[in-house]
């Protein structure tokens, strides 16, 4: 009865999530693939070849191997090809693909061209893509080697709740030895939990992502987010890591505040932070502070070190250095949550093999004191 619902909730996760699961065991994930990607294409304008034959060579160098197959990155290369070469430019084709590119990328990508300075955008684009990716999959990492520990805990009590348990319990059973009742019993009702568990799971998360899709629904859950206690803090390092590093990479070039929040909340993946953001830049302010200080979002010290940026007219370098603080204490907080779980899901399987391994040697040890009584009397 165990094995059935435990193939059945691991088969559907394997159906939704063959991409991560891919990603995963090649160590890379979708933004990585569009840093190659970005990286590759600058290499290339910059030596001004046509961008069609560009697209080309990328897809023949990059994307060749196996490990590139699955990627969506590979199939909306060869559509942007097509495109270019029936006169689009990269921004158009790119506006029918914002699936595999970000909206920050293909608007960053539309102004360059309309500028007719694409190779510095695509520059630009790099450290945005680079941090993402960065950030992405240390998360994505910790979050796999947690299921792995969950999937073998579930492996590990199904095993003996179902198996070893009753087998050691019907060895007992012609026997006058009663063995510890709540261990042996707490093992077994957590045994046949556990693909309720998975499936509750399951049907959790699909929920979640179906209800994120709706800009309401995700506004409330993102807004959830940032209320819980650490959860909160680690999406506001990674939105103001984002944030400062787009802002400073734009503003280097001399572009309009207001334009700069516009396309700043393109790139942030919070709706609370994006939506903030871009009230922000519809509000008329004489500083970037004092716009950012009326979302209600950004702390005290962060508004504080953009105030001193523009006083001292230096903004982009000080934002260039607030996105590697708050870059440095996303990555200490991610690697402290990482301990955390490694050590709590490797007492909770230590809990319920200890128990299993008490039960056993206490009937054992009631066995033997009998065998004993028998043999003396």
């Amino acid at each position: 009865m165990f094995q059935i619902p435990v193939i059945l909730v691991l088969f559907v996760l394997a159906i939704i999530f063959w991409r991560k699961v891919y990603d995963l065991f090649r160590g890379r994930g979708h933004y990585d693939d569009l840093y190659l990607f970005n990286s590759k294409l600058a290499e290339l304008v910059k030596l001004q070849l046509p961008l069609d034959q560009a697209l080309q060579q990328i897809r023949w160098e990059s994307f060749r191997p196996l490990s590139y197959r699955f990627s969506i990155i590979n199939k909306a290369i060869e559509r942007l090809t097509t495109k270019i070469q029936r006169g689009s430019s990269l921004g158009d084709a790119l506006d029918s693909e914002r699936k595999a590119f970000p909206n920050y990328y293909v608007d960053m990508v539309r102004i360059g061209e309309s500028e007719g300075n694409l190779y510095n955008y695509l520059v630009t684009l790099n450290s945005y893509l680079k941090i993402n990716k960065d950030y992405r999959l240390s998360s994505f990492q910790m979050s796999g080697y947690s299921l792995i520990l969950i999937l073998i805990i579930a492996v590990v009590v199904g095993f003996i709740s179902q198996y070893v348990a009753p087998t050691f319990l019907g060895l007992l059973g012609g026997m006058d030895v009663s063995p510890p009742v709540v261990g042996f019993h707490f093992i077994k009702f957590v045994g046949n939990a556990i693909p309720i568990i998975l499936v509750a799971g399951l049907i959790t998360y699909v929920g979640y992502v179906i209800l994120k899709k709706n800009k309401v629904i995700r506004n409330h859950i993102d807004r959830f987010t940032t209320m819980i206690p650490f959860l909160g803090k680690q999406a506001r390092n990674f939105e103001y890591a984002i944030f400062c590093k787009v802002m400073s990479s734009i503003l280097k070039d001399n572009m309009p505040i207001d334009r700069a929040l516009i396309l700043a909340s393109n790139a942030t993946s919070n709706f609370v932070y994006s939506e903030a953001i871009k009230d922000a830049a519809n509000v008329v302010e004489p500083t970037l502070a004092s716009a950012l200080k009326r979302t209600g979002v950004f702390d005290d010290t962060f508004i504080f070190m953009a105030s001193l940026g523009e006083k001292t007219e230096n903004l982009p370098e000080v934002l260039a250095q607030m996105s590697d603080i708050y870059a440095q204490e996303y990555e200490r907080s991610t690697a402290r949550l990482f301990r955390i779980t490694e050590v709590g899901v490797t007492a909770v399987l230590g809990i319920f093999v200890g128990m299993f391994t008490v039960g056993v040697f206490s009937t054992m040890i009631k066995l033997t004191v009998q065998m004993h009584d028998i043999i003396v009397y």
